[in-house]
């Protein structure tokens, strides 16, 4: 991606997010390893403080860049998913602009494709059933309002 459409891009998610314009953002690197204790509230770059993540799950997620919510969706909805999951790894169902990838290590093995070896779905948003997941009001709060 070019550095002026990811600019623009930038400039359309921070305005969702009611945040200073894109010129008045500073970046930080993220990649070196920051202790917890340095940590202060003004200091997150990631997420927002409005009480629906705790301070201690703030600062998991802006050290390792992804957050675990045990629970957050149903057993039900979870099992749905899995069952679409492992259909589109089969190549049961091909929505269009998918794309299912392998890790490097097993991307030229003999195994049939199946959920064991696909390590990522990207553009699945054609898929009615998984793109559900995104749809979800839980994770739509979770994603709107901590982020």
């Amino acid at each position: 991606m070019n550095s002026d459409r990811a600019a623009a891009r930038l400039r359309v998610v921070l305005g969702h997010l009611g945040c200073p314009p894109y010129e008045a953002v500073i970046a930080h690197p993220t990649s070196g390893a920051i202790s917890s204790a340095s940590f202060h509230p003004q200091q997150f770059q990631y997420t927002q403080n409005n009480n629906v993540l705790s301070l201690e799950q703030r600062k998991f997620y802006e050290e390792n860049g992804f957050l675990v919510i045990k629970n957050l969706v149903s057993d039900a909805d979870i099992e749905r998913f899995r069952n679409e999951f492992e259909r589109l790894c089969r190549q049961e169902v091909k929505p269009p602009g998918l794309l299912l990838m392998k890790d490097v290590t097993i991307a030229k093995s003999v195994y049939a494709p199946n959920e064991k070896v696909i390590t990522k779905a990207q553009d699945f948003q054609e898929d009615e059933e998984l793109f559900r997941y995104c749809t979800l009001p839980e994770v739509q709060d979770l994603a709107f309002f901590s982020f």
